[in-house]
């Protein structure tokens, strides 16, 4: 979706929240707040977000999907899993009859692209040319910047400096965020193997939808 379309889908959302005397709020995420608030793309296949309120939005969202010829998920909340408890928000400055929006901080946001630093896709960087953009909008120089901004965003991992002429094969988060900041490599440093599997046993659904957005299947 290009931010034309992008801009139209969401004033027909508005107009049909204030058809039906509703006021909506979405918290933008990922490639479509990348692109409506840096201009950082010039293309999104989707909208993660969280919608308020949910079943309304969601509802009205199919209805534009339908009118427009959009997917019908143009519009989803499965980001919601990924969303850490301090989270910093601000308004966007569009304004839409029935509808607000509005966005992480640009240090939340590059917190959540770091955690995640999905790898790379021929012809799409995902994760890692937004880092490389938050970073250079946020001047951070060294990793050490990159960990004061995860330090409150309530994650198990974290990262650490090491020295650069280490290598790191053994994650590709690391690998990528050493490509970003450049002559700094990263590793992420986690809990041990048996609070995680812990995690696991107690919260089984989390778990598998963290597992297929961290490891995604090639085709799908």
């Amino acid at each position: 979706m290009s931010r034309e379309i992008l801009l139209n889908a969401f004033a027909d959302l508005g107009a049909l929240a204030t058809e039906g005397g509703v006021a909506i709020e979405i918290f933008l995420y990922g490639g479509a707040l990348m692109m409506l608030a840096y201009d950082a793309r010039i293309a999104t296949k989707d909208v993660d977000a969280v919608v308020c309120p949910r079943e309304t939005g969601l509802r009205l969202a199919a209805r534009v999907a339908k009118a427009r010829g959009l997917p019908l998920n143009w519009l989803n909340d499965d980001v919601r899993t990924f969303l850490a408890p301090n989270e910093q928000l601000r308004d966007l400055p569009l304004t839409f009859e029935g509808l607000q929006l509005t966005a992480p901080t640009a240090g939340y946001l590059l917190a959540m692209k770091a955690l995640a630093c999905r790898p790379t896709l021929p012809g799409y960087e995902r994760d890692l040319g937004d880092l490389r953009f938050l970073i250079r909008k946020m001047n951070i120089r060294s990793a050490s910047g990159i960990s004061e901004i995860l330090s409150w965003s309530g994650r198990a991992a974290y990262l650490v400096e090491k020295p650069s002429s280490t290598p790191d094969v053994k994650n590709q988060r690391s690998s990528a965020l050493s490509a970003v900041t450049n002559s700094i490599s990263i590793r992420f440093r986690a809990p041990s193997p048996g609070k995680v599997e812990a995690w696991k046993l107690a919260h089984p659904e989390n778990a598998a939808k963290i597992e297929a957005h961290c490891n995604p299947v090639p085709g799908e």
